[in-house]
């Protein structure tokens, strides 16, 4: 990632991963002045920023101009010692092939659809292309792919996770949870970490893995 400062001010510049836009990565800032200054040393809008929900960083954002458009509660454990995961009749799990991109966007769109982060991606999201980029793996029920996980690898940070609706409340989440937490753990990992959904439902899921809330975010893009 690329470092960009200003007096007071910093952050990192990547792909963002929710959006078509560039990722202000660890945005610190000193005070609003700070946060314009840095503004003005960036490449060209979209630009893709989240903040601690309620904090004046999400104030000074709101007022250069940029919009929420998500709310996140970010969830951690290690990586070890997961509940085990269920035995799901019908579905296998193994690591995703980019030649299977068309099942790939297919499910992606039935499982995401609904999402503020998917909405503001568009399909398809560039996830379609990752094989081979940190661990990344598929369900698949012999007719196509039925739900996916990725993460990246050794941090554990679990960056895209869904599963398609007729397969919901099988088991079939956590066990992808499960084939990820594997791999983190090879490469010497020592901890998973989610930006879960603030929705009730995606939070009891993460609960039960064992995962404990951090910290609320909201998710904020200034379009171009």
């Amino acid at each position: 990632m690329t470092e960009v400062h200003a007096p007071g001010a910093s952050c990192r510049l990547g792909p963002s991963p929710t959006a078509d836009a560039i990722r202000l990565d660890s945005l610190r800032t000193r005070d609003a002045a700070s946060l314009a200054a840095l503004l003005g040393r960036l490449p060209p809008a979209p630009w893709d920023a989240a903040a601690e929900a309620g904090s004046p960083l999400a104030a000074w954002l709101e007022a250069e101009g940029f919009v929420p458009y998500g709310r996140t509660v970010t969830v951690s454990r290690t990586a070890d010692g997961l509940p085990r995961a269920p035995l799901v009749p019908g579905a296998v799990v193994g690591p995703y092939r980019n030649a299977e991109a068309d099942h790939f966007i297919a499910a992606e769109a039935a499982a995401m659809t609904g999402t503020g982060c998917f909405a503001e991606m568009g399909s398809p999201t560039g996830y379609e292309h990752a094989e081979g980029h940190g661990a990344f793996v598929v369900a698949r029920d012999g007719n196509g792919i039925v739900g996916f996980c990725h993460a990246q690898v050794p941090e554990g940070l679990i960056t895209w996770l869904g599963v398609v609706p007729d397969w919901r409340r099988r088991g079939l989440a956590h066990a992808l949870v499960a084939a990820v937490a594997r791999e983190v753990t090879a490469a010497r990992g020592t901890h998973l970490l989610a930006e879960s959904a603030d929705r009730a439902e995606a939070l009891a899921f993460f609960r039960a893995l064992g995962f404990r809330e951090r910290t609320r975010r909201v998710l904020l893009l200034r379009r171009g």
